[in-house]
């Protein structure tokens, strides 16, 4: 079984050097600590488990890495993965990113080196997974698993992929199906991919793009909706539909739509991604795009567990189909 020293020989450091490393000493480079990850990934060498393997804990701890809670949809998985583990006798060690690349890799190295059992890891459309975040996982040897809306072909880790793009095309095919044509997007600095598959859906479909209702807001959720929408209301060719980056920004949007003497669906139709329980509830219900949360928590805690059991099985890829789901705002 490889050991500290054949680390230390690949990566041409000290026996010390990888050590601190694996303690996470601040005063480790990030060029070494790649150095070290990557000569014990190529040794196979698996850092010694902290856990007393003499000590039967009643309930495990399940760490959940995702970017914030704030929004309906992140706080919906979060809720729905301590259900799901809780009957299974996990609770969760829960990290927020910020949506910053840095603190995902802080919080993934805090959480292999603490007493949890498994990883899932939930990256937002804004963010990505370098190689320094699977070095990690991979030395540590705990079961990780990955949610993300990008497929990740190229790695050995259990993951489920959201395809965002075909939500997007599907609601914009259906607002042409509706005869609409001025089509709009409201969105923030988070929703930038959503906004580019939104203009080649346009595009595909040969419909016009016009920079005149296409708005990035400086701001997030409702309050992004709403001065976006006010921006293009003030405009002298209004938009006949309008695409919002996710639906807390529909509800900021709404509230423009209304003070411009304008209404929903009759003058502008609307709708949203993500599905938030609220959205069935507001103006008949808004149209939006639903992600199979139940789902893809269901599946992901099922796979962690049983891979706990049995480390040896293959990685997992699944992809999922995101739903159209067509209410009263469009």
């Amino acid at each position: 079984m490889p050991v500290l020293s054949d680390v230390a020989q690949i990566a041409q450091v000290s026996v010390s050097t990888v050590s601190r490393t694996f303690r996470l000493d601040p005063r480790i480079s990030e060029e070494t600590k790649q150095k070290v990850y990557e000569a014990a990934r190529t040794v196979g060498y698996v850092k010694p488990s902290r856990k007393d393997k003499h000590h039967q804990r009643d309930w495990g701890c399940v760490g959940l890495i995702l970017p914030e809670v704030m929004s309906g949809y992140y706080a919906r998985l979060v809720h729905l993965a301590a259900d799901n583990f809780a009957q299974r006798n996990y609770s969760l060690d829960i990290r927020l990113t910020g949506f910053e690349h840095d603190a995902i890799i802080r919080h993934v190295q805090n959480l292999c080196s603490s007493n949890i059992d498994c990883l899932m890891i939930v990256i937002d459309d804004s963010e990505y997974l370098s190689d320094v975040i699977f070095s990690i996982v991979s030395v540590s040897c705990i079961p990780t698993f990955f949610i993300t809306p990008k497929y990740m072909p190229n790695n050995d880790f259990d993951s489920i992929f959201i395809d965002d793009q075909l939500g997007v095309a599907m609601l914009i095919d259906y607002f042409a199906q509706k005869g609409f044509s001025r089509i709009g997007f409201v969105g923030e600095q988070k929703t930038l991919d959503r906004r580019d598959t939104f203009l080649d859906s346009l595009k595909r479909l040969d419909l016009p793009a016009s920079e005149d209702l296409i708005k990035i807001s400086p701001l997030r959720a409702e309050a992004g909706g709403y001065q976006a929408t006010h921006e293009i209301l003030k405009g002298t060719v209004l938009p006949d539909a309008i695409f919002y980056g996710y639906d807390q920004m529909v509800i900021g949007g709404l509230k423009a739509i209304r003070e411009a003497g304008l209404s929903v669906p009759n003058d502008i139709a609307v709708a949203g991604y993500d599905d938030m329980v609220v959205s069935e509830y507001i103006e008949n219900g808004i149209t939006t795009v639903q992600s199979p949360c139940e789902d893809m928590i269901a599946i992901a805690s099922r796979v962690l567990l049983n891979r706990l059991q049995d480390s040896k099985t293959a990685p997992q890829h699944i992809a999922l189909r995101p739903k159209l789901v067509i209410r009263g705002t469009a």
